[in-house]
């Protein structure tokens, strides 16, 4: 059943516009974690994707503080980049046949 909760979720991102990842999440899902690793990336990029913070802005923002809104929406980007980078520093010890893997060679010539 992950398989179909995952595609659910991928048609819920898909309707409502939010950021959805390059490839398909059903597709994804279907291969077993071949590492730790592989599991440990697959775990953000779901945590990226499905996390909804707005319980904690609307606790943290009370109506008219934009001082309180500034400082929430800079340590939600601080932490989205924090875990964006998580994501990325793996890339590159992914299973070859993964989508997203990038070897470290294409990284530095990327860079």
């Amino acid at each position: 059943m992950v398989i179909g909760n995952a595609c659910i979720v991928y048609v819920t991102l898909a309707m409502s516009k939010q950021y959805i990842h390059k490839h398909d999440w059903c597709s994804r899902f279907m291969n077993r974690a071949k590492t730790v690793i592989h599991a440990e990336y697959e775990i953000i990029k779901h945590i990226i994707a499905t996390v909804d913070i707005s319980d904690v802005k609307e606790r943290l923002c009370p109506d008219g503080d934009e001082h309180a809104l500034t400082r929430f929406n800079k340590g939600a980007e601080n932490v989205a980049n924090l875990i964006q980078n998580l994501a990325d520093r793996r890339t590159h010890r992914l299973p070859s046949e993964h989508v997203d893997y990038e070897s470290k060679l294409m990284k530095k010539v990327r860079a």
